[in-house]
């Protein structure tokens, strides 16, 4: 198959573009998440106010899903005839609505009622979620889509970066690549992993122990996000191929 004819060269700006207000959002974001948690330590802050449930990660995290969401249900409105694309923004769809739902274990969080006996014996924190139940539900979704970041937001534009290479809209890959405002929040979820390995392999940082893993699923909600947005976005301007 030749690679090249997923790609097309064009001087159009990309719809996704049209992302308002631009670099302030898809870099200001994950810069902001990713430095909030040191300025924490440096303060002194209580970081029950960043890290508890109810805090601010956890409840960012579900802001930015319901954003997501939000343009999820819009861009299905316009995908046209592409059933493929339709059948992928419904998976997109239920993985944020699941995403959102575990990280406020489906309200608890915010409504405060107990857990059914039967279920904190099965769930390792005691909470009405599943992913506290078995890694196929926590650990396995997690790594697909740190993988899925980690090349579809970084490696693969960088590589079409460096090879000049556009995307080509009257092929798939145009509509199911993340466009550059995804490589940001796919940068920042990469140095988080490298700031934690280096953490604890020479010892260092330990007076700014952060929570990572916490960190991590903020800014893969953003990546969401931010995915969805442009998607929506390019939807409004050019018509998918029927496929």
């Amino acid at each position: 198959m030749n690679y090249q004819k997923f790609f097309y060269k064009t001087r159009e700006p990309d719809a996704a573009s049209g992302l308002k207000p631009g670099a302030a959002v898809y870099w200001g974001l994950p810069v902001l998440i990713f430095l909030l948690p040191y300025f924490w330590k440096v303060t002194n802050i209580d970081e029950d106010v960043l890290y508890a449930e109810n805090g601010i990660i956890e409840l960012g995290t579900a802001v930015f899903l319901f954003v997501g969401i939000y343009y999820a249900f819009r861009a299905l409105r316009l995908s046209g005839g592409c059933r493929i694309l339709f059948y992928w923004i419904i998976l997109l769809l239920l993985g944020s609505i699941y995403f959102a739902g575990e990280e406020l274990s489906w309200g608890q969080h915010l409504f405060g009622w107990e857990t059914h006996e039967t279920w904190k014996a099965v769930n390792d924190q005691g909470e009405t979620n599943i992913h506290n139940v078995s890694a196929v539900f926590d650990q396995w979704p997690r790594f697909l889509l740190t993988m899925a970041v980690l090349f579809g937001g970084l490696l693969i534009p960088l590589y079409n970066y460096l090879r000049g290479i556009e995307l080509y809209r009257d092929r798939l890959a145009y509509w199911f690549l993340p466009t550059p405002v995804c490589v940001p929040a796919s940068l920042f979820i990469v140095v988080i992993k490298l700031v934690d390995i280096v953490a604890n392999t020479f010892s260092v940082f330990l007076q700014l122990d952060v929570s990572s893993g916490e960190l991590k699923e903020c800014l893969l909600a953003v990546f969401i996000m931010l995915y969805l947005i442009s998607l929506k976005s390019r939807l409004s301007v050019f018509h998918p191929p029927q496929a």
